[in-house]
């Protein structure tokens, strides 16, 4: 059985602690992965860091770019986690999985669907 690669993405700015939120949101798309017994890789391992509070908007533009070819071309289904829609580059990722058929599951970092 092939893995399924599995992005998650969520908002980062204004969080005190997104290390710790990021643990928390790729534990409970593990926990809904493994209840459905699936077999999965996820995309957004690597570490994090609040750098978008003050960012200019290039920076922001080139890591959005990089998480489009790093993880959203690479995924077989993106996971959007608690209030991404209030999240600039979560909305643009929203929409290119809506165009171009990316499959979609929206939970919460406690837990629920």
């Amino acid at each position: 059985m092939d893995r399924l690669k599995v992005m998650v993405t969520k908002g980062l700015r204004g969080r005190t602690d997104p290390e710790a939120y990021h643990k928390r949101c790729i534990s409970a798309v593990l926990d809904y992965y493994t209840a459905r017994k699936q077999l999965v890789e996820i995309l957004s391992f690597k570490g994090v860091s609040n750098t978008f509070d003050g960012s200019t908007t290039q920076k922001r533009l080139v890591g959005l770019g990089n998480t489009l070819i790093h993880e959203v071309a690479q995924a077989d289904v993106i996971v959007f986690m608690d209030e991404w829609h209030h999240y600039d580059g979560c909305v643009v990722e929203h929409l290119i999985a809506l165009r171009y058929g990316i499959p979609i599951v929206y939970l919460s970092s406690e837990g629920g669907i």
